[in-house]
């Protein structure tokens, strides 16, 4: 029986700190009306925006932008009696490469702003409240003519710009514009503002980049983000435009989709920081992250609120954005699930009262709470919310555990051949040579859909953005069983003293081992050995290890050199109870590398890890 059931969970209450470092979260404000109580607080909302309309209605319209390209557009505008209210309202926005409105194999429409998944917000509803809500498809997808190059390229930035300055000039807009939606939708929200527009007040950022380069290619090594292929064959079945009611129009941007450039080509084409796009000269890697733009971004008077989760790929970004981005607001939610999850939280209730404050005026106390809130996960028991008002977190003592190949002397299982103990153990070598095979099953509770093998492919499973177990191909190194429960909070952090016989790679995997032996990843990291350059970032990185990954630093394998090697793995925050174990695996792949059969070497890379009091270690930021 897996563990991952009862590691991820709904936060549905709150509970008091119970480390020092922590402080326990604002619920409510002490405002009230005569009428009704008024509450502000994390995804709870009420009493200070009285629901105003019943209806809306829906328009689909081409807007062109700047170089006659016709963006395909859906606008929710509040109704009474069917017709559109003509008072001018606040407008929030999003720019997707998913089809913002389509019909479903039932004949229902659906879309972004419409709750297209279980559990996401319907955006639309805003317009009960007094917004209009907009969502228009990327050049190139959806019914919008075009072809993209590449993601959140200058065209994509150039069109959020364009969409928000024509937002808020419309009749019905107030001219006040914020920003919305999960993963790519993040990405072009950021790519929008990189663009200075004039009426953008306000970004909910969830689940979105921060070092273009660290999200796709970490560590050197392509994983499972922005690496399948794409076809115009995903447009099929968007809602035309009104004006469009055959289809005709279209089809034919549907045709022009064909050209698109492939995400895939790209990443192979660059794999390395400081690479050029061949076609147009053009350092994507640096063009695309927001750290670049950390000025402009805020001096411009942007209120920031950044979402994520522990068990996403991508978590770091989220904690870099927020510790970066600062603009007039900033504020950050870590939860316990995997990618776009809203765990069980009232995200409606968080948008509305974020909005109402930044794009309305509304004094509802939101900028009075802690910055920061996350998730304190735990193995047996409801997470609980906590708050902070930095990352990494005070009051964190770091923990050096070295890595043995002495038998684990504190547990009479043979599995544990090799121990992570306190204290470091006579110099040794611990040798690993790489194996390939790495087909395992993604844990459906972390990637729902994703790691189902597809129809006809039943014993071959898909890759997903969370890592499946290979303890049984890696090299493994467990801790003995802790005597009192322990909280890990930040980023841990692999160090190791090793020699190759070639380049390669290497996933380090941080997992939790309960007392029957379940055994569940809850942080990773990867790094190619030729990309270990160490370097001081252009940010706060935290306090991690930052790898320039410039084609100019790469560093050569020679055979029985020495090298030291950091691998930062993700963030988490979670409870060791007291008889679980900590394990740290080691391999030279992972399913989420769609070209394994490409760099898989025969025979294969052989790892020689130095153990001892300056060997190989990993560092631990624990609460004890």
């Amino acid at each position: 029986m897996s563990i991952i059931n009862s590691l991820v969970v709904s936060t549905a209450t709150y509970f008091s700190s119970c480390c020092s470092f922590l402080i326990l979260v604002v619920l409510s404000t002490p405002s009230f009306s005569a009428e009704q109580t008024r509450i502000s607080g994390f995804a709870r909302y009420s009493g200070f925006a009285p629901k105003i309309f019943d209806e809306w209605v829906r328009e689909n319209r081409y807007v062109e932008v700047r170089d006659g390209v016709r963006l395909a557009t859906t606008i929710y505008r509040p109704a009474e009696n069917g017709v559109a209210v003509t008072q001018p309202f606040p407008v929030v926005f999003s720019l997707t490469p998913y089809r913002r409105l389509y019909e479903k194999s039932d004949g229902r429409l659906t879309g972004l702003a419409e709750g297209e998944r279980p559990g996401d917000p319907v955006m639309a509803d805003l317009t009960h409240y007094g917004y209009v809500v907009v969502v228009a498809d990327v050049r190139g997808k959806g019914a919008s003519f075009g072809v993209r190059w590449a993601y959140q390229d200058e065209n994509e930035a150039r069109d959020g710009y364009d969409l928000v300055e024509w937002l808020g000039t419309r009749p019905w807009s107030d001219g006040n514009v914020g920003m919305f939606g999960c993963s790519y939708y993040a990405g072009t929200q950021l790519a929008t503002a990189r663009k200075s527009p004039s009426y953008l007040k306000a970004l909910f950022v969830q689940a979105g980049p921060f070092d273009a380069y660290e999200m796709v290619r970490r560590g050197g090594i392509a994983g499972q983000f922005n690496t399948r292929y794409q076809s115009s064959a995903e447009d099929i079945g968007v809602i035309p435009v009104d004006e469009d009611p055959s289809g005709k129009l279209a089809e034919m941007a549907r045709q022009q989709h064909a050209a698109n450039g492939q995400m895939l080509d790209m990443i192979t084409q660059l794999p390395y920081r400081d690479d050029r796009d061949p076609q147009t000269d053009i350092p994507y890697w640096e063009l695309v992250s927001p750290h670049k733009y950390l000025k402009r971004l805020n001096e411009a008077g942007l209120a920031f609120y950044f979402w994520g989760n522990w068990y996403d790929e991508i978590a770091d970004q989220t904690l870099l954005s927020f510790a970066n981005l600062t603009g007039e607001f900033n504020k950050a939610y870590i939860g316990s699930g995997t990618h776009c999850d809203t765990v069980g939280i009232d995200l409606f209730a968080e948008h509305h009262r974020f909005f109402d404050r930044f794009l309305k005026g509304i004094d509802n106390g939101i900028e009075k709470e802690p910055p920061l809130l996350f998730d304190v996960m735990h193995p047996e028991k409801e997470s609980r919310l906590q708050s902070a008002n930095q990352w990494p977190l005070q009051g964190i003592r770091h923990h050096t555990y070295y890595l043995s190949n002495s038998a684990d002397r504190l547990s009479k299982s043979e599995a544990f051949e090799n121990s992570l103990s306190l204290l470091p153990d006579e110099p040794g070598e611990l040798n690993y040579e790489v194996n390939y095979d790495v087909e395992c099953q993604v844990p459906e509770k972390f990637m729902p859909g994703v790691g189902k093998p597809k129809p006809g492919e039943e014993t071959k499973p898909q890759p997903g953005y969370w890592p499946c177990v290979l303890d049984d191909i890696g090299a493994t190194f467990t801790t003995a069983a802790f005597d009192n429960t322990k909280t890990l909070a930040g980023a841990p952090v692999v160090n190791l003293v090793l020699s190759s016989t070639e380049d390669a790679n290497v996933f380090a995997y941080l997992e939790m081992v309960s007392p029957e032996d379940e055994v569940t990843i809850i942080s990773h990291g990867r790094l190619k050995l030729s990309n270990r350059a160490l370097s001081d970032p252009p940010f706060d990185n935290l306090g991690q290890p930052w790898h320039s990954n410039k084609r100019e630093d790469v560093k050569h394998i020679e055979t029985g050199t020495l090298m030291e090697v950091a691998i930062s793995l993700s963030p988490t925050a979670i409870d060791i109870p007291k008889g679980w174990r900590l394990r740290l695996t080691l391999t030279g792949a992972d399913l989420r590398q769609r070209n394994l059969a490409q760099i898989k070497r025969s025979p294969p890379p052989v790892l020689s890890m130095k153990s001892g009091l300056h060997g190989s270690h990993i560092v631990l930021p624990l609460v004890l």
